[in-house]
Order: structure tokens, then C-alpha cells, then sequence
């Protein structure tokens, strides 16, 4: 059990450095872009949206940020929920790297991890120190097929993908895994926002 929480940890720190590095190299190349490209009106990349479900487990309110390079477009989302349950404070950190084929009709695939704590929890009914709950922390590796409305010039977002969820990690060496607790399988996430359109100078 120990090698494979090992091997776990080790696949998702090499997720993030390899995101964080992706992010800082697609960024420098969509600088470089703007600066030579000064007749062609820029298009709109920030979007505020809220998702039904999806990578935030029940749902979340998310940023995304369109990153463009000479031939492709990528994005990069992050968000949060908070929901208090059965006197638990429940709340979700979606990250998400996604690639995307379009321009305002996009196909999209993304891939991302969401820290998930208080969604399940293992309750102990001790006679002598009463019911004592012990919270799931733990980290959810998913990846994404999906179609997003977005045009260039921004307005109305919407997105509908589907996903595959796993739980791959268990931060709280005390919590025991339930055995109808969702660990794999497939899942669905509904999306609609606005993308900030461009101030004209």
C-alpha cells in the first residue's frame, strides 16, 4: 500500500512541475506573438465560469486563462467550492491544463487534479469518547474530452465535457475507505460564464 501511495505522489508532483513548466514556456511564446502581431485585434483569454459537477466533484467557480501559441491553443483553469456537509466543512481545489482545436467551436482536452477535503468522511462510534468523524483529504486525477463555446472576441462561455475520475491519493492516514465510496469511474461537468472581451485602446 505504501509503494503505491509512493508511486502516486511521485505521478502527481511530476503533473504540477511538468504544468508549471509548460505554463511558463507557453506564456513566454503568446508574449512574443503579441508583441509582433500589432494589426490583428487580440483575443479575449480570461474567463470567469461556473461548472456543474465536474472537476470540483459537486461543482465550482472557476477562472480560466486562454495561453496561445503560433499554432495551437491551450488553457489553463483553477477554481473552488465550499459546501458545508453534515456539519463539515467541505471544499474542493480544481486545477485543470487543457488543449484546445477551434475558434469558437472548440474540441477540448484537458487533463488536471482536485484536492477534495471533507467530501467523505469515516464516522467512529467509540462508547467512551463518543462519535468521532474522521474527514477524507484526499487528491482526485482526472482527465477530459469535451466541446466549449468560446468566441475570440469573448461573451457567453459554455462547456460540456466528460470526464474519468480517479482517487488517487488518501492524504488522512486515518480515514478508511468506505466500500461505496466513489474511487473510479466516469463522470460529467456542465460549464457557463463570460469571457472578459478585450478594452479597445
Amino acid at each position: 500500500m505504501k509503494t503505491i501511495m509512493s508511486i502516486t505522489s511521485f505521478f502527481i508532483k511530476v503533473f504540477v512541475i511538468f504544468t508549471t513548466l509548460a505554463l511558463v514556456f507557453l506564456v513566454n511564446k503568446s508574449t512574443a506573438q503579441t508583441d509582433t502581431t500589432v494589426e490583428k485585434p487580440a483575443i479575449a483569454k480570461n474567463t470567469v465560469f461556473v461548472e456543474g459537477l465536474g472537476n470540483g466533484i459537486i461543482g465550482s467557480v472557476n477562472y480560466d486563462r486562454l495561453i496561445l501559441t503560433d499554432k495551437n491553443k491551450f488553457s489553463f483553469r483553477m477554481g473552488f467550492v465550499y459546501l458545508p456537509i453534515n456539519h463539515v466543512s467541505s471544499y474542493a481545489f480544481p486545477i485543470e491544463f487543457n488543449f484546445l482545436k477551434g475558434k469558437k467551436n472548440h474540441l477540448e482536452f484537458g487533463a488536471g487534479i482536485t484536492y477534495a477535503h471533507g467530501f467523505n468522511t469515516d464516522v467512529n462510534d467509540n462508547p467512551y469518547s463518543g462519535l468521532t468523524v474522521i474527514i477524507s483529504k484526499a487528491i482526485y486525477a482526472n482527465a477530459h474530452i469535451g466541446y466549449r463555446f468560446q468566441k475570440e472576441t469573448g461573451g457567453v462561455f459554455a462547456k460540456v465535457s466528460g470526464l474519468i475520475f480517479y482517487k488517487s491519493l488518501e492524504l488522512n492516514k486515518n480515514y478508511v475507505q468506505r466500500k461505496n465510496e466513489f474511487i473510479f469511474g466516469p463522470y460529467i461537468g456542465l460549464s457557463l460564464g463570460y469571457t472578459f472581451k478585450n478594452k479597445k485602446s
